[in-house]
């Protein structure tokens, strides 16, 4: 018999991580995970210890990211959201998070990508469009965006007295019944 002192397994850490009620511990098993088991190997007897390991780590990063955004912690949030989406891509409840989180922080332009990135993967991947809910979202957040965005003023024409006196010129011709070609 072999016996093996000390000995320090990657898998053990990260389940017994997972056990804590700390969300700073979830993250740091969620570090531990950078692969899924032995995925270079193909055998059938590791086929439901990858399948289980993986469903913690997607399980976790779910968790983690509903504990940090109840936190306040939004930018840690999307990190782990963004790795949920890349871990998970065909997950739209993973993206719908993701969305969401870059609206708290009025990222826009990026949640709309995400949105754009869920549609194109669930077209190509699936053939089907994203739920009515998530469009409904989408929608709804592309009116907020709209009512955010300030009404840009015209520049003024600093720094141009040859075009100002030119176009003062013209008003007056103008405002004097003489009309003219603008």
């Amino acid at each position: 018999s072999i016996a093996l002192k000390d000995v320090w397994l990657d898998i053990a850490a990260f389940r017994q991580t997972l056990t804590s009620e700390d969300v700073a511990s979830w993250v740091a098993a969620l570090n531990l995970y950078t692969a899924d088991l032995l995925e270079e190997m193909d055998y059938f007897w590791l086929l439901s210890q990858r399948a289980e390991l993986r469903e913690l780590y997607l399980t976790a990063l779910e968790r983690s990211c509903a504990a940090l955004t109840a936190q306040g912690r939004l930018a840690e949030a999307v990190a782990l959201s963004l790795r949920w989406t890349l871990s998970d891509s065909l997950n739209e409840t993973a993206h719908v998070v993701t969305i969401k989180l870059y609206t708290q922080l009025g990222r826009y332009a990026a949640a709309l990508q995400q949105y754009d990135t869920l549609a194109q993967l669930l077209a190509d991947e699936l053939d089907v469009a994203p739920l009515p809910e998530t469009q409904a979202l989408v929608k709804q957040l592309r009116q907020q965006r709209a009512a955010a965005a300030p009404i840009a003023a015209p520049p003024p024409l600093v720094g141009r007295q040859i075009e100002r006196s030119r176009l003062l010129a013209m008003l007056a011709r103008l405002n004097a019944g003489h009309g003219g070609v603008l």
